[in-house]
């Protein structure tokens, strides 16, 4: 096995890492920034914010939550049976 490829692959995943937390921090941040200012969008000379709204969850009726319930159990009888077929990905994890 080459080395000095499983090393790189470390190191950039630990950059990545460092990235994304400093990202979110960031993010988080900015937000507030443009909010307070009562905007909706940012242009500057290094790029454009957005404040986006995205609808992460729905709440329905108790009839569809019942009907929904009802499905996830025959899905689950038919995992358990089998007659649900599973498909697998092959993929690496670096931690």
């Amino acid at each position: 096995m080459n080395e000095e490829k499983l090393e790189a692959y470390a190191n950039i995943k630990k950059q990545i890492k460092e990235l994304e937390v400093a990202e979110k921090a960031l993010k988080a941040e900015v937000l507030d920034e443009i909010l307070k200012a009562g905007e909706k969008h940012v242009v500057r000379p290094y790029g454009q914010f957005t404040k986006c709204v995205r609808k992460t969850s729905w709440k329905y009726s108790s009839d569809l939550t019942e009907a929904l319930e009802d499905i996830d159990i025959k899905k689950l009888d038919e995992q358990e049976s089998g007659v649900a077929k599973c498909k697998e990905t092959e993929y690496i994890t670096f931690k």
